[in-house]
């Protein structure tokens, strides 16, 4: 397995392995600030990606990571998972404001997710994980597989970064009001 940064050549691909992801990637135009990386098998195919959504409030930043894997390398997603959480937390420390608390977040789904985030050190809250540690703690190093490759691209300047998340905050609000809305039968 391989792990780099998206880049415009993997769109169609990302698209068809996720298109929950690829839309919130190209709708927030996470390109041009790198919160996405893939993950590729042995033979050069995408089989998974790992995005983060970043959303800044008023007092602390929240980081919620989404991890999407392929149908066909389910029988891997520890594996992909243990390769990918590096590299979005490693993109959670290039982007967060060291002024405030930072959140990690992760969604509970029935992929086997509350293993794994639980194994991370996150807490189960009704739907979501939280992170128990601090990112002021580094996480050590894991061993990976000697087959396993990360690369990290780094995210550029904090203007940039908060721009991109008052964005996704406006679109998160339309969202929730859009779930809100109520039809009277």
């Amino acid at each position: 397995m391989v792990v780099r940064p998206y880049s415009p050549e993997l769109e169609e691909s990302v698209m068809k392995l996720s298109p929950k992801a690829y839309m919130l990637f190209k709708h927030n135009k996470d390109y041009e600030h790198q919160k996405m990386s893939c993950v590729f098998n042995e033979e050069g195919n995408l089989i998974a990606v790992g995005y983060l959504r970043h959303r800044i409030a008023d007092d602390h930043d929240v980081m919620e990571f989404v991890m999407e894997v392929s149908e066909n390398a389910h029988e891997h997603i520890f594996e992909i998972r243990m390769a990918l959480y590096p590299s979005l937390v490693d993109i959670c420390h290039a982007i967060r404001n060291p002024e405030a608390i930072t959140k990690l977040v992760a969604w509970d789904d029935f992929d086997g997710d509350r293993e794994f985030y639980i194994q991370q050190g996150f807490s189960s809250y009704q739907t979501y994980y939280f992170a128990k540690r601090s990112l002021d703690n580094f996480i050590p190093e894991v061993n990976t597989p000697i087959s396993v490759e990360v690369y990290h691209n780094p995210l550029e300047t904090k203007e940039e970064r908060v721009a991109y998340t008052k964005v996704e905050n406006n679109i998160i609000k339309v969202f929730y009001i859009e779930a809100s809305i109520c039809w009277n039968g």
